[in-house]
């Protein structure tokens, strides 16, 4: 429903810039064509009636990231759209000035260097955020954490989304060098792997194998990794799909955790990693089973949980277990984020009560990483991809 709600208010923006735009310009044009309130209401409708249909074709399959089709819808839609945003704000905070006398005869001028402007940076934001990687060190204190671990790092990495990848190559390089650069003991992947098919890792198995730490690279299922998002020609072809992940996943060396820990131990101390499949309401696949991944870990443990969607911690974390650390994934913070009055907004709180950074309930803490990769979308306002470094500390250590 907040989905829903959050989508109607996007598609609202469209017609509400545009009769904007129109208003000014007639109050600031003479002799304005006929018909250009008829015209504008046109091609807002246009737009309108665009922006399901793209989605609708990409979810059911019809319409592939990698088509030429795709790229030319995603420019014009998005572009447009972006411009229109950056353009209504702009009136907002001026319109007052509309009416001073100087001011009025170059405001279109003006407006014009708005919509320049903020199509330049729609660029920045494609070609550049969306591949700038942000390294964010969080130390992470607590008594249950033994002697043994102090100093103990583990990195986060979560949502590549592969299939998003095909022309950038040198990108998830540039991961795997910036992740082993850290020289952390534990790497944790906390879901999506890829957009939809198995075959979207195949590129990358070499270098995805060189992901290097001590104890292991551990990793869980996302939604996106079951294949669910792609019209397969049968079922038999989506479990095919889904066991060709599975066993690529063996030959990158990644140890999923399917409903199931591990114990890491240190000198005769250990902490426990857990980790759950995909936990979610529709439309996304639900088979997380937390009880049974609790099953056999030491209450005394120093619990670390990976599971793909934030919801999951207040869902059934907090209120079931006593896991001391949740590290999610899955909303990329919608891949913008804007500084606004001293807080960063992000359209992911119209859908998500826990969207991005640390969050503390009872003694027990989420971590919602903001991903590496992007989903239809090739592009991140502010919300830069992130590696996450975690060093373990025990109380009497802390700074």
């Amino acid at each position: 429903m907040n989905f829903i709600l959050a989508f109607s208010c996007f598609l609202i923006l469209i017609p509400l810039c545009d009769f904007f735009i129109a208003f000014i310009l007639k109050k600031c044009i003479k002799d304005i064509p006929a018909g250009f309130y008829k015209k504008s209401f046109i091609f807002s409708f246009c737009n309108i009636l665009l922006f399901p249909l793209f989605f609708g074709a990409f979810r059911m399959g019809l319409l592939s990231q990698d088509s030429l089709l795709f790229k030319i819808i995603f420019v014009i839609l998005y572009s447009t759209l972006f411009c229109r945003i950056a353009v209504l704000l702009f009136i907002i905070i001026t319109f007052a000035f509309l009416f001073n006398k100087r001011i009025k005869g170059v405001y279109p001028m003006i407006i014009g260097v708005v919509l320049a402007t903020s199509f330049v940076y729609f660029v920045y934001c494609s070609i550049y955020s969306r591949v700038n990687l942000d390294v964010k060190k969080i130390e992470l204190c607590s008594p249950k954490i033994p002697e043994s671990f102090n100093g103990f790092t583990i990195v986060q990495i979560s949502d590549f989304h592969l299939g998003s990848f095909n022309h950038t190559p040198s990108y998830i390089n540039k991961v795997v060098e910036r992740v082993n650069g850290l020289k952390p003991d534990l790497i944790l992947f906390t879901g999506d792997l890829v957009n939809s098919r198995a075959d979207e890792i195949l590129p990358y198995v070499d270098v995805l194998s060189e992901l290097s730490a001590e104890y292991g690279v551990y990793s869980i299922l996302g939604n996106h990794d079951y294949g669910r998002y792609f019209k397969w020609d049968s079922f038999h072809d989506e479990m095919k799909n889904f066991e060709n992940f599975l066993f690529i996943n063996e030959q990158m060396e990644w140890k999923l955790l399917n409903n199931e820990s591990v114990r890491i131990g240190i000198k005769g101390d250990s902490i426990s990693i857990l980790g759950v499949e995909n936990w979610g309401q529709p439309p996304f696949t639900g088979s997380g089973d937390l009880k049974k991944a609790m099953k056999d870990v030491p209450s005394e443990d120093f619990k670390i949980l990976m599971t793909h969607n934030p919801d999951h911690w207040i869902a059934e974390v907090v209120p079931q277990t006593d896991i001391d650390l949740t590290l999610s994934g899955h909303t990329h913070s919608m891949q913008i984020e804007i500084p606004m009055f001293g807080k960063v907004f992000s359209p992911s709180e119209f859908i998500y009560d826990r969207w991005g950074g640390m969050y503390e309930e009872e003694n027990q803490y989420l971590y919602v990483n903001k991903g590496l990769g992007y989903t239809l979308i090739p592009m991140r306002i502010g919300a830069y991809p992130e590696i996450t470094v975690f060093e373990l500390k025990n109380q009497n250590f802390c700074n």
